[in-house]
C-alpha cells in the first residue's frame, strides 16, 4: 500500500549544483516499508565480493546488520515503562534511477521563509524506494512500531539530480553516526567500487582489477597453469579469512595485497601489460613455488598452517620480488618457464620447514 507523508523542503546550493533536502516523520513500521538497506550479507565468502566489484556496484556495499543492535533497540522503544522516543534522524536517499518511485502529490512555499523551505507531500510506492545511508538499525528495530522517528531524505524529482550511487556510498561513508566505523577491507573495496579517496586514480583501480582477477578466476588458460591459488582466497569479507592451507604466506586482505602491487615495479608492468596478463603470472609464479614446494606441512614456513599465521613477510617479499623480476623482462614467462627458473633457484631443493 501506498504511503503518503508531508515533509519540509529546502535546496541548498554548492558549487553550482542543487541539493534538495526533505525533512519529516513517519512510523518506524513505514519506514521500514518503503526502505532498502544496500547491504551484504556477513557470510557472504570472499570470491562472491570480488565478483560483485568486477561489475558496477548497485547494491550490496553497506555493512551487515547487527541483529543484537537491533534487538536493544526494539526492547528499549517497545517497552510502556520507560518515555524514551526515537528522536535520532534516520538519513535516507531516492535510490539512483528509480526516483519515480517517490510522486510529489503537491508543494506549497511557506510565507516569509528565508531559505526557500517548502511544505511538499511525497507518496512512496509499496516497493523499496529509497536506500538508507544511516539508521539501518533504528529502522529495523523499529519496524513493528507505529510511533513516528525524525528521517532526512535526499531526494531530487527534476531528472538531474546529483544524487548519485557513488555520492549516496561517500556520505554512507562519511556521516555512519552510530559509533562504529566501517572495517578496513570493508572501506577499501567501498572506496574502489565508488572511485573514491585514492581510487580516484586509475593506477590504483588497475590494480584493484588485478586483485579481483587473481580472487575471481580459477584459472588463466592455455599457457598458464592449470589452477589459480588466489581463487577465493584474498579476504574481501572482513569476517571470512582465507584458507592457509591453500597460500599459506600469500594470505592477502585486499589492502594488503595493493600494497604489494603498489611498488615502483609493479607501475612499471602496468605500464606495458594488461591487468590480465600481469595476474596470471603473479599466479604462475606461486603455483610453481607450491609444485617445488610439495605437500604443505605443519611446520613448513611457505605453505601451510604455520606459514600463514606467522610468515606473511615471506610471502610479501617473495612476491614483491617476482614482480621486480618480471619488470625487467621484455615478455612475461610462460607458466613452464616460470616453474623452470623456480626450480633453477632451488626451490625444489629448499628445505621449507622450520627447525625444532
Amino acid at each position: 500500500m501506498a504511503v503518503r507523508i508531508s515533509c519540509l523542503k529546502s535546496i541548498i546550493k554548492k558549487n553550482g549544483k542543487t541539493f534538495p533536502v526533505l525533512i519529516g516523520m513517519a512510523t518506524g513500521r513505514q519506514i521500514h516499508g518503503f526502505s532498502l538497506v544496500p547491504n551484504f550479507d556477513v557470510s557472504d565468502a570472499n570470491v562472491i565480493i570480488a565478483n560483485r566489484l568486477l561489475a558496477p556496484l548497485d547494491d550490496k556495499w553497506q555493512r551487515p546488520a547487527d541483529e543484537k543492535r537491533i534487538g536493544k533497540i526494539d526492547e528499549l522503544y517497545k517497552n510502556q515503562q520507560v518515555d524514551q522516543i526515537m528522536v535520532n534522524p534516520v538519513l535516507l536517499g531516492a535510490i539512483p534511477g528509480q526516483e519515480n518511485l517517490i510522486r510529489v502529490i503537491e508543494q506549497r512555499d511557506l510565507p516569509g521563509s528565508t531559505n526557500s523551505q517548502t511544505v511538499i507531500t511525497i507518496e512512496f510506492s509499496n516497493s523499496d524506494a529509497v536506500w538508507v545511508i544511516d539508521g539501518q538499525h533504528r529502522i529495523n528495530g523499529m519496524k513493528k512500531s507505529n510511533q513516528p522517528m525524525p528521517f532526512v531524505l535526499l531526494f531530487d524529482d527534476s531528472g538531474n539530480s546529483n544524487y548519485t550511487g557513488a555520492y549516496l556510498a561517500e556520505l554512507f561513508s562519511i556521516v555512519t553516526t552510530e559509533a562504529k566505523q566501517m572495517k578496513t577491507i570493508h572501506k577499501e573495496w567501498m572506496s574502489y567500487a565508488f572511485k573514491l579517496d585514492k581510487y580516484k586514480d586509475k593506477v590504483k583501480r588497475d590494480m584493484m582489477k588485478i586483485i579481483l582477477l587473481l580472487a575471481t578466476k580459477s584459472d588463466f588458460g592455455v599457457g598458464h597453469s592449470n589452477e589459480n591459488y588466489f581463487y577465493d582466497q584474498i579476504q574481501f569479507n572482513d569476517e571470512i579469512k582465507v584458507n592457509s592451507g591453500i597460500v599459506g604466506a600469500f594470505h592477502y586482505t585486499a589492502p594488503l595485497m595493493l600494497k604489494r602491487l603498489d611498488t615502483e615495479p609493479g607501475k612499471q608492468l602496468l605500464s606495458h601489460y594488461s591487468n590480465t596478463e600481469i595476474a596470471s603470472s603473479i599466479s604462475d609464479f606461486i603455483h610453481a613455488l607450491k609444485v617445488c614446494h610439495g605437500a604443505p606441512t605443519s611446520e613448513s614456513i611457505l605453505f601451510g598452517k604455520m606459514a600463514g599465521d606467522f610468515m606473511s613477510c615471506l610471502g610479501y617479499g617473495l612476491t614483491e620480488a617476482w614482480l621486480w623480476y618480471i619488470s625487467t623482462l621484455s615478455k612475461l614467462p610462460t607458466y613452464s618457464e616460470t616453474l623452470e627458473l623456480t626450480k633453477k633457484i632451488g626451490a625444489h631443493t629448499t628445505n621449507w620447514e622450520i627447525l625444532p
